[in-house]
């Protein structure tokens, strides 16, 4: 007191008596300046003085700050006694151990039938305050109850202390009634008698048991359970308060059927010749050619007997022989019943000679083909092209008419869901263009060769990017792939067309043709004609610096296949800009 104001130099506080100094937190107004606290330590009972000298940077001022601490004298937060009685106060329990104010933690045992206590305190300073909320009657419940008595004395200080009531559980653990919804039991239920069998009639699915135990006890396996035939064990278990477990036993005995008859027997095709009857056990079906599968429904008199053989059959041409056997519940007793399934030949499939084909537009290719199996009764097939502008087929016979893809189908004339398809790829098998010059050599073109004469394609314009270039070649675009002097294809679609650079047409992950870029100019292959090019040009004429093929192509602009000064002229005009196209 009062608030801190830094024009207030005198301070009081109050505090406990358990406070011998103060945390401090202070700030200089000026961060150089140097602050000194004395007085801060082993504060005695009465008023402290505690002061806080801030002294300028340049030690010519200091502030003296004086703290009057006053230091309460002693409290006391302990207990003189502490008891746990019964609800009535009639009877007193031990603590463990025995009560002491210095220890805080305590136990005390009660009898299972105690469900209530009464839990008193008393301060040792009759100054502190003793919190009630676990004073007074307090109930219990089975095994462990905690329990926290807080003082607080005049000063602030809390201790608590804290008493486990421990209430012993019950050990009973008996089943008193036992019943079932069903069944005959092997005698009457005894509380005292763990095991028992109940018969239950023949085709019982489920067995309910109900029962009651000893109060306060846990049962386990009581309810609705499936029944199966044979026997089957239900396991009832019952749990004391303190944790013993009694166990109880039921065989459940459920006898099996013998019966094996059927309430029908239906084909998914055809119909049974003769008509089915239980004291028929032979039969014969006849389907249609178209038929592959077939399955059987069979339906038992008794819903526990066993089908097997009827699940989906694949059928062969001529006779198929199909044996369904019934087994009966008990397992033993067992019926078959034998069917005759005849299926007429018919066409499975047409298997062509390829399956995809490569043609050149007006190009010619024959596709023939084989009906599987060979001797169908079904031979008659037609042609169709899905899309007779990019291909047309007759009698087998496939005519490329532009480029593209398309599919050719071979159709059964009976079931017209049979067929056989070809993909059909009409493409140009070299690169070409109207656009650019794209030359291609033969091998008679190179026989003497020695210049390095390589396919090449030429006319760019400089700075075409690739997406701009693809467009103006006569083959589909997703055939084309561009790659850089390395060998790396270029993905970036926005890269500039340069010397030295490949196009490849793949078609199918096969390479069909290659033709190198010249780019009429681009001396050095960098994709910009510049003073570079023009310096790389005239030491070429000079003779200090050599070409390969595709490096002269690329310097030979007046297309004379002689690379001179009119070359050199020609590419600094368009370096200077005095002309728009080193093309023209």
């Amino acid at each position: 007191y009062p608030n801190f104001h830094k024009l207030i130099t005198t301070y009081t506080i109050l505090v406990p008596n358990e406070v011998r100094s103060l945390d401090m937190t202070y700030i200089p107004e000026d961060s150089e300046a140097t602050v000194q606290v004395t007085g801060n330590s082993s504060f005695k009972v009465g008023t402290n003085k505690v002061h806080i000298i801030v002294t300028a940077k340049d030690n010519s001022s200091t502030t003296d700050y004086e703290i009057s601490v006053v230091r309460q004298s002693k409290a006391s937060n302990y207990l003189r006694n502490l008891n746990i009685k019964s609800s009535d106060n009639s009877v007193s329990y031990t603590l463990t151990p025995t009560f002491t104010k210095e220890t805080m933690y305590y136990e005390v045992s009660v009898p299972e039938n105690i469900d209530l206590i009464n839990i008193s305190a008393e301060a040792e300073d009759v100054t502190a305050t003793i919190d009630a909320t676990d004073l007074g009657l307090k109930s219990l419940t089975p095994g462990e109850n905690r329990f926290y008595v807080t003082v607080e004395s005049t000063s602030g200080a809390i201790r608590t202390y804290q008493v486990v009531v421990n209430r012993t559980k019950s050990t009973d653990n008996k089943l008193l009634v036992l019943v079932s919804d069903k069944g005959i039991w092997n005698q009457e239920f005894d509380p005292e008698i763990n095991s028992y069998t109940i018969n239950v009639p023949e085709k019982t699915t489920k067995i309910t048991l109900e029962g009651s135990a000893s109060i306060n006890s846990t049962i386990n396996g009581l309810g609705t359970s499936d029944v199966h035939v044979g026997n089957q064990t239900r396991t009832i278990t019952v749990t004391s308060q303190s944790g013993e477990v009694n166990t109880y036993t039921v065989n459940i005995i459920r006898p099996a059927s013998n019966n094996v008859n059927l309430v029908s027997l239906t084909p998914s095709t055809g119909e049974l010749n003769p008509a089915f009857d239980n004291n028929i056990n032979d039969y014969e079906i006849e389907v249609s050619d178209s038929t592959s599968l077939i399955t059987f429904d069979v339906v038992p008199e008794d819903n526990d007997a066993k089908v097997e053989g009827n699940d989906i059959t694949i059928l062969d041409y001529g006779e198929n022989n199909i044996t369904i056997k019934v087994t009966a519940e008990d397992k033993e007793t067992t019926k078959e019943i034998h069917i005759k399934v005849k299926r007429m030949k018919d066409l499975i499939s047409i298997i062509p000679s390829e399956e995809e084909i490569l043609i050149e537009k007006n190009e010619t290719k024959e596709i023939t083909y084989e009906l599987n199996p060979s001797d169908t009764t079904y031979k008659d097939v037609r042609w169709k092209s899905l899309d007779s502008t990019i291909a047309t087929v007759e009698n087998g016979v496939i005519t490329g008419k532009k480029y593209g893809s398309t599919i050719v189908q071979i159709i059964s004339e009976h079931d017209e869901n049979i067929y056989a398809t070809i993909t059909v790829n009409v493409v140009g098998k070299i690169i070409t263009s109207q656009v650019y010059e794209v030359v291609h050599y033969t091998e008679e073109d190179l026989i003497d060769d020695t210049d390095g004469k390589t396919n090449y394609v030429i006319g760019f314009e400089p700075k075409t990017k690739i997406s701009d270039a693809i467009k103006d070649f006569d083959n589909n675009e997703n055939t084309l792939h561009f790659y850089d002097k390395n060998d790396n294809e270029v993905f970036d679609k926005d890269d500039v067309i340069k010397t030295g650079m490949k196009i490849k047409l793949i078609i199918n992950e096969r390479e069909y043709d290659s033709v190198t870029i010249v780019v009429r100019g681009d001396v050095n292959g960098d994709g910009i004609i510049n003073v570079n090019d023009s310096k790389k040009m005239n030491n070429y004429i000079l003779k200090t610096v050599t070409f390969d093929f595709i490096e002269k192509k690329s310097a030979d602009l007046n297309k004379d296949n002689v690379i001179n000064v009119n070359d050199y002229k020609k590419l600094n005009n368009y370096v200077l800009k005095s002309i728009d196209s080193v093309n023209s």
